[in-house]
């Protein structure tokens, strides 16, 4: 199955993107960074963020729910979290369940979290 961009795939605007080979993790608003496909990378300054590969679509190959993600974040982490989502929801101050999707788009492959606290 095939999406156009995260908030197709998710449903919502915003969560974590966490790309296991090189440890990066990327909190964002998707559906601002990446409206046309693609998945969210560092910009060449690292101080923000482009999409990658937009004229390509999201391929799924697995998703599931989750209670708890603390797990499934690499340490340790290169993280780009401007506004402190992810501190937040780890705190204890929201909860931890989520939407878990592992992604293709060209030659990357990402590990979305959806958490449903999040939800638009």
């Amino acid at each position: 199955m095939d999406f156009k961009n995260l908030q197709e795939l998710t449903k919502q605007d915003m969560g974590i993107v966490v790309y296991d080979d090189d440890k990066q993790v990327i909190v964002c608003n998707w559906a601002q960074v990446c409206p046309d496909g693609g998945l969210p990378i560092f910009g060449h300054d690292r101080q923000c963020l482009r999409p990658c590969k937009k004229e390509e679509r999201l391929v799924i190959t697995g998703k599931r729910c989750i209670d708890t993600f603390n797990h499934e974040l690499p340490q340790p982490m290169d993280l780009y979290d401007i506004n402190g989502d992810l501190q937040k929801i780890l705190s204890g101050a929201e909860p931890q369940k989520s939407m878990e999707y592992i992604v293709k788009c060209s030659n990357l492959t990402a590990k979305i979290i959806a958490p449903v606290a999040w939800k638009n």
